[in-house]
């Protein structure tokens, strides 16, 4: 069974920079190959683990709440529930306080309750290494992972009586992901009566057609891109203006 994927190239040049010989030897190879680098676990696992890029504004939204460009004491204590672990340790709640002292711009009598600018704490250099770390353990982007329970994956082999209890099963139970894994002797000719059986499955699952698909009877006229490209490439007019 093939799925139908959509990928974003903007998203897809990071993993190609980061790791440009191993995909440029798995281009290279014409069957696969066991060191190739595969597309799709490429693709999806730099979304998954591609950290949130530092925005100093959208950070400090939800600490610096009446948006005064100074931290009071209340709001200095969800800094330290970004920075720090919870719940907080008297020395490490006291580390970033002093901290925060030092860097602090404004002497103010020990009668006044503290409170430091938000442009200092982002010029802390004290801080650069909680930040870091804050940040380190933020995603750039959302992601659900499924259970394995809403995954099937079967080896589909030649033992026409086997096949079909497998395909009973997914009937009985439908799951959101579907592996079927072409493992048929097509020598045999019970893989005949496998074929049928899972086209029959397939139009129980997609009883309808998707536009992508070509009605019956009409296939493309081209198997590759570049005879597509051949027949159809752009053609330049080249216009010569002469003065007489």
């Amino acid at each position: 069974m093939f799925l139908f994927l959509l990928y974003n190239n903007n998203y897809f040049i990071h993993p190609l920079r980061s790791f440009p010989k191993e995909f440029e030897a798995t281009s290279s190879h014409k069957l696969r190959h066991s060191n190739d680098m595969q597309f799709s676990f490429s693709y999806f696992y730099y979304l998954m683990g591609v950290p949130k890029e530092w925005d100093s504004k959208a950070y400090f939204e939800d600490i610096d709440t009446n948006n005064d460009g100074i931290l009071n004491n209340n709001e200095i204590r969800t800094l330290a529930a970004k920075l720090l672990p919870v719940p907080f340790s008297q020395t490490g709640l006291k580390d970033l306080q002093d901290k925060l002292r030092n860097c602090s711009g404004e002497v103010l009598p020990s009668s006044e309750p503290f409170r430091i600018s938000v442009r200092d704490v982002l010029f802390c250099d004290a801080l650069i290494p909680l930040f870091q770390t804050s940040i380190k353990s933020q995603l750039k982007y959302k992601f659900q992972l499924m259970e394995e329970k809403e995954i099937d994956f079967h080896m589909i082999r030649t033992n026409f009586t086997k096949v079909r209890n497998i395909l009973d099963g997914m009937r009985k139970q439908r799951k959101k992901f579907v592996c079927l894994n072409d493992d048929i002797d097509h020598s045999n000719p019970e893989s005949e009566l496998v074929i049928d059986t899972l086209q029959e499955l397939y139009e129980a699952y997609f009883p309808h057609k998707s536009p992508f698909e070509l009605p019956d009877g009409q296939e493309n006229e081209f198997l590759y891109y570049e005879e597509f490209t051949a027949k159809y490439a752009p053609v330049v007019l080249v216009v010569y203006l002469c003065e007489e």
